[in-house]
């Protein structure tokens, strides 16, 4: 009996050691648990104040850009104004363009007569003199006309042409 009764000292007292072993394990976990939490709020925090960090980075940044943008814009602004003064003074001394004749050859050519050359030469010329710039159109009819008649034409436009481009160019 009394091998018994120090057996199940024994074990009392192994009991009470695992106890106090479970309670210092116990409270080794909660200080564990305690700062875990502690980390993760200063991970939070961290986090945030990195969050903030990059927000205010970029306003900045969205700020620096505004403002190039607006220098940018006040700087085309001010090459446009000042092209369109140079522009404005030489337009105020640049000549009037002398007004051209529209030159309007009309040919007439039919080999079986059946055309009605001279009622549409007449149709034509009533139009241009109802016309509110009529006398700046010049027109120059050629009834039964060649091919020699069609070169001659635009060989003699394209010479008035020339000699007006010249003669506007020199004065």
């Amino acid at each position: 009996m009394q091998s018994k009764l120090r057996e199940a000292e024994r074990r009392e007292k192994e009991a009470e050691t695992a106890g106090k072993d479970a309670n210092q394990w116990q409270t080794k976990a909660s200080n564990y648990q305690k700062e875990e939490i502690t980390i993760q709020g200063r991970l939070m925090n961290a986090e945030r104040s990195e969050a903030q960090a990059t927000e205010r980075k970029r306003v900045r940044d969205q700020q620096l850009a505004d403002r190039r943008s607006a220098s940018d814009r006040a700087a085309l602004e001010a090459r446009l104004s000042n092209t369109e003064i140079s522009l404005s003074q030489v337009f105020r001394s640049a000549p009037e363009p002398k007004p051209e004749k529209l030159r309007v050859l009309i040919l007439g050519a039919s080999s079986e007569g059946d055309l009605r050359v001279g009622r549409e030469q007449k149709r034509i010329r009533a139009a241009v003199q109802s016309a509110l710039h009529r006398d700046l159109i010049e027109l120059d009819v050629r009834p039964a006309a060649t091919t020699k008649d069609l070169l001659d034409g635009i060989r003699a436009s394209a010479h008035m042409l020339c000699t007006s481009r010249v003669i506007a160019t020199m004065t």
